[in-house]
């Protein structure tokens, strides 16, 4: 009978053991893991923070795009008609059309710029 109380407080006692043994571990390895996932979210957002300071998001063409009207070479007369149709005080519908990367729409939208700076548009 002492026996079985020996042998039944031993099996307690390794059953503790190996509890309080398998709990430390989880603890130490969450703690590492915890370390390792902040360094690597700290480095990722470093990344994010230095490819936002070089403008990598802009496309190609927002940057080449000419930013005035003297940018546009060649295209006086249609300049000046576009400007007559929409810089005055009732501007018209205009259509523009050619083939594909000639520059319509850029030129619209600087003439588009012009017409907001006038006092007498309509854009403001």
């Amino acid at each position: 009978m002492v026996q079985w109380i020996i042998f039944g407080l031993v099996q307690i006692l390794v059953m503790i053991t190996v509890y309080s043994h398998f709990r430390w571990r989880k603890k130490k390895d969450e703690g590492q893991t915890k370390r390792v996932v902040n360094r690597d979210d700290t480095r990722e957002l470093y990344e994010l923070r230095t490819m936002r300071t070089r403008s990598l998001n802009l496309p190609l063409s927002e940057t080449v795009r000419p930013s005035s009207l003297t940018d546009i070479i060649g295209q006086e007369e249609g300049i000046k008609v576009l400007r007559a149709a929409l810089c005055g005080a009732n501007p018209q519908h205009v259509l523009i059309y050619g083939p594909p990367g000639v520059g319509k729409t850029c030129a619209a939208r600087l003439i588009l710029e012009e017409a907001k700076k006038r006092d007498s548009s309509p854009f403001n």
